[in-house]
């Protein structure tokens, strides 16, 4: 009897302990669960210096000192040197024929093109086999701005570029002494120049330029609309009206000298933009359908006109192969902004600090961050803070080497035992002020994905 008493009880102990072990298990089981959930997909990027511009876009007018050349008579007019040449005064720029032929004479400008491209890509006397690699590289990545500019439907600022891919393929293979030989190219195109201009008849006359600058064979009519003069007297009103004007004609023109390195460029911005400017300062202007040119400009005046205005610049620069189109569209850097990009979704607000939290080793780690500027889904940080240290307070030899505040005394400390305000140790206020975090700093990874995330917390499952 007492031996089925005794098994009777140590099998509902046994049960017992099963049914405990097994719901610890169980306990067990769901918090690993729940532990493994909060803490996967842990993602993280770097904290690395970007740079984010803002630009002003829209289309403006070119302005220059420009004196057109009139053709000494009828006939297909055929420049004699490439667009852009140094000339001086009285030198023969062009030559007068007697048979016009649009087909030919169109045919005469492209090879002069390939000639003038052929030339520039033809200097590659400092160009080595080492030099292939970072051709390649710049190719690599003019190709993918083109096929950003063709996707995002910007047509005409990627084709723009394709005078500047030629090139560099020329001094690519040039560099790897695969290109051929550039020189009999360059001549094989002026014997076929040659060969066009015969079929334009009678040589009738040479064409002079009557003063010295640089010799452009087009013109467009408004060279005494858009002139140097005109802007430097140039109002608001003035500016309307101009552009308002009709172009002159150009059927009897024989080219253009262009007389003062000093050029003008003018876009209408509004008030907000052009109160925030200088006159006398200098701004970087690009331009889209030149390559992206960059050009920076001096704000030479400010022409006011209520809710606009019109900026007013000007340079002596001019980068190889620019092309002076009358109407030009523009990209002017507003502002620029140098910081850490951050993800807004990656942003939260502890203690009522604006930060982000970083993974450190197996750690996080929350960081503060002060927001300069935002765009799209990201915001532009600042990556510059200095983080406080404290001095250590100068050690006072009278007391043991222990470093003391100047008002520090022995009684101090015996009636803060008594009044449980002691020296040393943190008052409430202190205790119940806010942590005060790091600044986030380069290399760090900042956690874009992740749950269950808090300053300390030891993560181990890491995408």
């Amino acid at each position: 009897m007492l031996e089925n008493y005794d098994k009777d009880y140590l099998k509902k102990v046994f049960l017992r302990v099963a049914g405990t072990v097994l719901g610890l298990l169980m306990i067990a089981y769901i918090g690993y669960q729940i532990w493994h959930k909060v803490t996967s997909n842990v993602k993280c990027i770097p904290a690395a210096p970007y740079t984010y511009t803002v630009k002003s876009t829209g289309e403006g007018y070119v302005f220059r000192s420009e004196t057109v050349i009139e053709s000494p008579g009828a006939g297909a007019v055929v420049s004699g040197v490439s667009s852009g040449a140094k000339v001086s005064a009285y030198s023969e720029v062009a030559s007068l024929y007697s048979n016009g032929s649009a087909e030919i004479e169109q045919k005469l400008a492209d090879i002069d093109e390939q000639i003038a491209l052929l030339s520039v890509s033809s200097d590659t006397e400092n160009l080595t086999n080492r030099d292939v690699s970072k051709l390649d590289s710049e190719t690599y990545a003019l190709i993918t701005d083109m096929r950003r500019c063709a996707e995002q439907g910007r047509y005409a600022e990627a084709a723009s570029h394709k005078l500047n891919l030629i090139t560099k393929v020329n001094r690519r293979n040039a560099a790897a002494g695969t290109g051929g030989d550039l020189a009999e190219k360059i001549a094989e195109l002026e014997r076929e120049r040659a060969s066009l201009t015969a079929g334009l008849g009678t040589l009738i006359s040479v064409v002079k330029t009557p003063c010295s600058g640089w010799y452009y064979p087009d013109t467009d009519g408004y060279e005494n609309i858009f002139s140097a003069e005109n802007a430097a007297a140039m109002t608001y009103d003035d500016f309307k009206a101009l552009v308002s004007e009709n172009a002159a004609d150009t059927s009897r023109d024989a080219g253009k000298t262009v007389t003062s390195p000093v050029w003008y460029f003018a876009c209408e911005l509004p008030k907000s933009s052009l109160d925030a400017k200088v006159p006398g300062e200098e701004y970087t202007i690009f331009f889209p359908h030149n390559r992206g040119a960059k050009i920076v400009m001096t704000l030479d005046k400010i022409c006011p006109g209520g809710d606009t205005g019109v900026a007013l610049f000007r340079t002596d620069k001019t980068p190889e192969g620019f092309d002076f189109a009358r109407m030009q569209s523009y990209e002017l850097l507003e502002n620029e902004y140098t910081g850490f990009k951050v993800p807004k979704s990656a942003v939260r607000v502890i203690d009522g600090q604006m930060g982000v939290y970083v993974l450190t080793g197996e750690v996080v780690h929350f960081r503060k961050i002060e927001v300069m500027t935002e765009y799209e889904s990201n915001y532009i940080v600042v990556m510059d803070h200095e983080e406080k240290v404290e001095e250590a307070p100068a050690e006072n030899a009278d007391n043991d080497g222990v470093a003391q505040s100047p008002e520090w005394s022995p009684d101090d400390t015996a009636q803060a035992k008594d009044t449980g305000d002691a020296a040393g140790t943190e008052t409430q206020a202190e205790q119940d002020a806010p942590k005060e975090y790091r600044w986030l700093e380069v290399n760090e990874n900042i956690i874009v994905s992740g749950k269950g995330l808090s300053d300390g917390r030891v993560i181990t499952n890491i995408n």
